[in-house]
């Protein structure tokens, strides 16, 4: 069409017939209609492209801006992003205070609903229309004790919940059904996802109550004489050999897999020291003892061999794997050796008593990995964090002293059925010290494993100084794998 209008006006004024004519008046237009167009298509493509371009302060329903609004609302973008100031910061606290007030609601009336004898049907609300965290779940559970769970659930009119309590009355009886077999049993009756979470939530408790009715004789001995299961740490009766360059890497590995009934035994220790010890070897060059079922004094020996032979350049892992046990009372954890009874304490290792032997040890490079049940106590309350650690090359943290603790799952009874023959945490372990191609921080291995161990189970790992064994803040256990030496920042790579 343009090429007709400029023929219109290069061509003869005169003769032309058809649409386009002579006339003058057709002429003059089309060449205003010309001139019109060369300016308002480079305009329209113009406003188009700007038109297309998101706009983070949209209105509209499109999600774009009207092209007339393009450079006119930058101002307003800038002071919606500013900190809300006087009035608006009091709005905003306010609707902040609102969105949390519906959730203490549904905590207020899960919390009545059981009061009011209704479990299982708060079990469902809370899933269902409250939408309540696992945090938030245990603070309404935690005052249940395992009576008053199978009480409440066989009482009610929900059939699933019904043949739950049946099961946890199993439990409570004595039936030793691991974390594992519950899940699987929920399953089974057509439990999933929250209210699946939830009722493992209460089994956690039911099995709680179950042993301590198990182990209420030897309770009652703690309570006639705190220190029964404590040993007695003594003075190094040898002076260390001088240390090889670097320092000697040992590991202790103890897996207690056979108990005297009632205790029941365990299914994976033996394997897991065995596997975990032949990869240290192997892999990082550690020089291991292994003890498998050993009795109390027995892993005391080993303890204060440790305390005799080990200089302060040297490197130690201490892995434990068996039974475990938690007092409410004063929440003291305890380990429970081969020969540990229901009837007395006196078999048993405190935590207090494991923290002695670590504090006598004169390595500063320490860790113990503890995959038991409620292990969870020896890490102190401050866990370690990115921002405790500061940089340190080898060197510098050879010269200070690293006591950590890597618990297995904190004070939740450990999961054992999912780890192809090992524990699911000893797997992990054993998974990433298979993929180690440098040295690294225990703040990582404690990262990497918590991650694979929480797409597994409920089951949350935990990292922390041992202050009671004098650990030294800032510091941190590192494997060396014999690689050139490095620096370390605080998020636990290399530099």
């Amino acid at each position: 069409m343009g090429a007709n209008w400029f023929r219109s006006e290069s061509g003869p004024r005169e003769g032309r017939s058809g649409s386009y004519g002579g006339s003058q008046a057709l002429a003059i237009s089309g060449r205003v209609l010309y001139f019109a167009m060369l300016l308002v298509i480079p305009l329209f493509l113009i406003l188009t492209i700007f038109e297309t371009q998101p706009d983070d302060d949209a209105d509209s329903e499109s999600g774009t801006e009207p092209f007339f609004r393009i450079g006119i609302d930058k101002d307003k973008n800038k002071a919606k992003n500013r900190p809300a100031t006087g009035e608006a910061a009091t709005e905003s606290d306010e609707t902040a205070s609102s969105a949390t007030a519906p959730r203490e609601r549904t905590i207020l009336t899960a919390r009545e609903m059981i009061s009011a004898g209704s479990l299982a049907e708060a079990v469902n609300y809370i899933n269902g229309e409250g939408e309540l965290s696992p945090a938030e779940q245990q603070d309404i559970l935690e005052s249940l004790d395992g009576p008053s769970i199978i009480e409440g659930l066989l009482a009610s009119q929900d059939p699933i919940a019904q043949r739950v309590g049946l099961i946890f009355k199993e439990v409570d009886s004595g039936a030793e059904i691991s974390q594992g077999e519950m899940r699987t049993d929920l399953k089974d009756i057509g439990l999933r996802r929250g209210p699946l979470r939830t009722y493992l939530g209460l089994y956690v408790r039911v099995k709680k109550h179950a042993r301590s009715q198990m182990f209420r004789g030897a309770i009652a001995s703690l309570a006639a004489s705190p220190g029964i299961a404590d040993g007695a740490v003594r003075d190094p009766s040898v002076q260390p050999e001088p240390p090889a360059a670097g320092g000697r890497k040992v590991a202790l590995l103890i897996g207690v897999k056979t108990y005297i009934e009632p205790i029941p035994s365990l299914r994976t220790p033996m394997a897991d020291v065995e596997s975990i010890g032949a990869l240290l070897v192997e892999r990082l060059g550690y020089e291991t003892r292994i003890l498998i079922d050993a009795t109390k004094d027995t892993i005391l020996e080993a303890f204060q061999a440790l305390v005799d032979e080990l200089s302060e350049q040297d490197s130690l892992v201490v892995f434990y794997a068996g039974h475990g046990y938690i007092l409410e009372a004063d929440g003291q954890g305890y380990w429970l050796p081969a020969d540990a009874r229901t009837d007395t304490a006196q078999h048993w290792i405190s935590n207090k008593s494991v923290s002695d032997f670590l504090k006598a040890i004169r390595a500063k490079n320490v860790l113990l990995i503890a995959d038991s049940c409620y292990s969870g106590t020896l890490v102190s309350s401050r866990q370690t964090s990115q921002g405790d650690r500061i940089p340190l090359s080898q060197a510098e943290l050879r010269e200070r002293r690293a006591v950590m603790i890597l618990s297995s799952g904190g004070e939740e009874p450990v999961q054992d059925e999912k780890g192809a023959g090992h524990s699911v945490f000893a797997r992990q372990l054993m998974g990433v010290i298979e993929e180690m191609d440098r040295d690294i921080l225990g703040v990582e291995l404690y990262k990497e494993i918590k991650a694979r161990v929480a797409k597994l189970v409920p089951q949350v790992p935990r990292y922390g100084g041992a202050v009671s064994a004098n650990h030294e803040a800032g510091t941190d256990y590192f494997f060396r794998a014999g690689f050139e030496d490095s620096e370390f920042n605080m998020f636990g790579t290399r530099r």
